[in-house]
């Protein structure tokens, strides 16, 4: 049966109504037709939407069987482990590392496999000196192109690292030369979650030697002038020291790095006496076993110290000989017959007083006597006179400039006073060495081993317009107006 309600009746009244009729047995007297309920009304609103209907229970699993019992067994009696097999010598624990991070804004869009790559690569090199078993990681975050490096470091390496790295970092115009990327901000850099600290003080020393690059640039050189430099200053370490030669030079650069716990006035003034100038500087060195001879004074942190220039002697007089270099001494240029000008060194005559008496002649000038040893040319005699012969001994020979004629020297052996006399030979020849007879050599390579000249190594004379390389440094046999010298 459907009842429509009228608008502004009640559908809950009219509900309530027709379920009471219907149970008080008046629906046939209300219908006029016979109605018998077989059951409770429903009554369906259609402005309620209607229950779901009733979920039935579950059906009930009947109970399972009984398990049978298991039967136990008994365990074994409990024994001991089995001892451990002993080694000789039991392997060492691996090492602890130590771990610095790095945290840098770069300006940029996006990370890349070759920026990343970059930025682990110029780190590897800055750490290479200082740390020989260090690890480089590099992870970069898109959003913002921080990069995040992290060093793992062996702990008795890790101090120098950590230097590196604040210098690297110092400050934002530092990070972008180190990086080569520009680094965003003055707060864009963080040491291990911390802004940059202070690096730690750096004193760099530079010394101009003897020779050539193969001759003192030698890994075996350097390493020695390390060991040297870490032994005479208290405190510092290997890790401390670094010595390499200056490309295409003969200088060595050593930086010593001074640790928190050392004082940096008390190493500074270790290094400025043993770097006071050259001869100081080649006394340290030959002291220490290696045999290298400093021609100029060193410049610590970029400032020479001593206000006294090197002599740059050719020859020695009154009593002073090769034995003087370090000290100091007179030197004065002058004419030295058919050698041409050459630089003579004599004792001081008096103390010298600063600014007010160097303690030298008027004449000549105050200075710290350096001497570099001539490396003589080998003899190519075309005859021989006055006893010489072919298989003249280690001492050498004269040979004549003009005819190739070879003579004995003089005296034997060094007198250690330079090219006084000529070291043992007539004005017009030149000291040679080694037994070679034959026909002068005229080749091009001989004309490029024994150079023209005009004045020796060192000179200043029009600015050391042809003056000998170092390598050979006494200009000998130049006559003004009529021959170059030659270079030995």
């Amino acid at each position: 049966m459907t009842v429509k309600v009228p608008a502004g009746d009640s559908p809950a009244d009219i509900a309530t109504s027709l379920v009471e009729v219907t149970e008080s047995g008046l629906m046939s007297s209300v219908l006029g037709v016979n109605v018998t309920a077989t059951g409770p009304p429903q009554i369906i609103r259609n402005d309620i939407p209607p229950s779901p209907p009733p979920i039935a229970p579950p059906p009930i699993a009947p109970p399972s069987p009984p398990m049978e019992p298991v039967p136990t067994v008994p365990f074994p009696p409990p024994t001991s482990p089995p001892p451990a097999p002993t080694s000789p010598a039991a392997s060492p624990a691996s090492p602890s590392f130590a771990v610095h991070t790095v945290e840098v804004v770069v300006a940029g869009t996006e990370c890349t496999e070759s920026g990343s790559a970059a930025v682990k690569s110029t780190h590897e090199v800055a750490l290479e000196p200082h740390c020989t078993g260090c690890t480089v990681h590099v992870a970069c975050e898109i959003a913002s192109i921080r990069y995040t490096v992290t060093i793992s470091a062996p702990p008795s390496e890790a101090p120098a690292v950590l230097n590196v790295i604040n210098s690297k970092y110092a400050d934002p115009t530092t990070a972008t030369a180190f990086l080569g990327q520009p680094v965003v901000g003055t707060a864009a850099v963080l040491v291990n979650g911390l802004p940059v600290s202070k690096p730690l003080p750096v004193i760099t020393v530079e010394v101009l030697a003897s020779g050539d690059a193969a001759t003192v640039c030698t890994e075996s050189n350097l390493a020695h002038a390390k060991a040297i430099t870490v032994a005479a200053l208290k405190g510092i370490g290997p890790s401390d020291v670094t010595v390499e030669c200056a490309p295409a030079s003969v200088k060595l650069l050593i930086t010593v790095t001074i640790p928190l716990s050392v004082s940096p006035s008390a190493t500074r003034t270790t290094i400025e006496a043993l770097f006071l100038h050259a001869g100081t500087a080649t006394a340290f060195l030959k002291n220490g076993g290696l045999d290298l001879l400093v021609l100029t004074n060193p410049l610590i942190n970029g400032v020479q110290l001593s206000l006294l220039p090197v002599c740059g002697c050719d020859n020695f007089r009154n009593g002073l000989t090769t034995d003087a270099v370090g000290t100091e001494g007179c030197a004065r240029d002058e004419v030295h017959g058919l050698q041409g000008v050459k630089t003579f060194c004599t004792p001081p005559s008096r103390p010298r007083i600063p600014y007010l008496d160097d303690g030298c002649p008027s004449d000549m000038y105050r200075c710290v006597v350096t001497y570099v040893t001539p490396a003589f040319p080998a003899c190519s005699c075309k005859s021989f006179a006055n006893g010489a012969f072919a298989s003249d001994p280690n001492e050498g020979m004269c040979q004549k400039i003009t005819d190739g004629v070879c003579v004995p020297r003089n005296y034997e052996g060094d007198k250690k006073i330079g090219g006084s006399e000529h070291y043992g030979c007539p004005e017009d020849m030149f000291r040679c060495t080694g037994s070679v007879g034959g026909p002068a050599q005229t080749t091009a390579s001989t004309a490029a081993a024994v150079p023209e000249c005009y004045q020796s190594f060192g000179g200043t004379l029009s600015g050391g317009w042809k003056a000998c390389p170092a390598t050979q440094p006494s200009c000998v046999g130049f006559v003004q107006g009529v021959s170059w010298g030659t270079c030995i």
